[in-house]
């Protein structure tokens, strides 16, 4: 991990250097989080065309071109294929508002998961599955289902979980954990969790869970909290221990805490631990693959961390709008 770890680091100075004005901070340490865990340098050229193209081929109002857009263009210049991928992510967006989802970040986020990872014969299979399943959840949980959920509705509708099942396994996942984390975690937190707890397979996780957030509180390492809380339920299914869990990720927090860029002042700590806990996965990645039961969370992993990253961006962006609107009244 220690390379990635560098790479992670190295890529963040590159982008911040190279993308002065594009893009949010949050933004540009995902796109740099994204070549460190595909083992590489930052290719800013790369990024840079992929942005030209994406701007080539949308409307000047158009979504593509926003808050997510330095994220969408780094993912495609990690793709062979960008223009293929990117044609086929504004033809599921549209496939996706066409069954009532509403057009967002989230939504362009959860368009391009399907793009990227389904055959374009299922595309229309997916976007139903997609529905499916975020109507499912919204019958329960009407108030706090909501855009946030986008993205992980996709990666559940890529896997080969019945929608039913599935709906009813998240429901019991949000029964046995609420009130057990510790703060004050509303539904909409742990329906996060619960998906994607669900997407690891029918065995029961939840004691996994609390086991393992109490000994990361133990350790001054609180992932039970908004945008984060996700992540959780991905390190309790790593096949290491609880201790060591902790001790990695503790290690890599300290690590980018001690590298410019990433101090207190620059960087809350849920934000780091979500970029530590991405690269403490990532280094276990091969062995999520080799267990079959996990195998479809695996693949999931990127949708999940996105989707925590994706909520951290529309957050902040409310908050500077809400900000300049106080300044400009005052």
């Amino acid at each position: 991990m220690g390379n990635k770890k560098d790479l992670f680091v190295t890529n963040t100075r590159e982008i911040k250097n190279e993308f002065v004005w594009s893009g949010m901070a949050q933004a540009k340490k995902l796109a740099a989080l994204f070549y460190a865990m595909e083992g590489k340098a930052v290719d800013t050229a790369a990024i840079k065309e992929a942005k030209a193209y994406i701007k080539q081929n949308t409307g000047f109002f158009s979504s593509f071109r926003g808050n997510m857009g330095l994220t969408v263009a780094t993912l495609l210049s990690l793709k062979q294929n960008k223009e293929e991928i990117f044609a086929d992510t504004l033809t599921v967006y549209d496939k996706l508002k066409a069954v009532s989802f509403y057009g967002s970040d989230y939504l362009i986020m959860a368009a391009f998961q399907i793009a990227a990872n389904t055959a374009r014969k299922d595309y229309d299979v997916v976007v139903a599955r997609t529905r499916a399943f975020y109507d499912g959840m919204k019958a329960h949980h009407w108030f706090c289902t909501s855009q946030d959920d986008y993205i992980f509705c996709a990666v559940l509708a890529m896997s080969s979980i019945n929608v039913a099942s599935g709906v009813e396994q998240i429901e019991s996942y949000m029964t046995k954990l609420k009130g057990r984390l510790g703060l004050l975690l509303g539904k909409n937190n742990l329906q996060g969790l619960a998906e994607v707890l669900t997407l690891c397979g029918t065995a029961d996780k939840s004691d996994r869970v609390i086991a393992l957030n109490e000994t990361l509180k133990a350790n001054k390492l609180k992932l039970n909290r908004d945008f984060v809380l996700p992540v959780l339920g991905i390190l309790a299914l790593l096949p290491i221990s609880d201790d060591a869990v902790a001790r990695e990720l503790s290690e890599t927090r300290d690590y980018l805490r001690s590298q410019k860029g990433f101090g207190e002042f620059s960087v809350p700590n849920y934000e780091v631990l979500l970029y530590a806990a991405a690269l403490v996965i990532d280094s276990h990645i091969d062995e999520l693959k080799s267990d079959t039961l996990n195998a479809t969370l695996s693949t999931g992993v990127t949708g999940i961390i996105i989707a925590a990253q994706t909520a951290m961006i529309c957050v902040a962006c409310a908050a500077s709008s809400a900000a300049a609107a106080s300044s400009a009244s005052s």
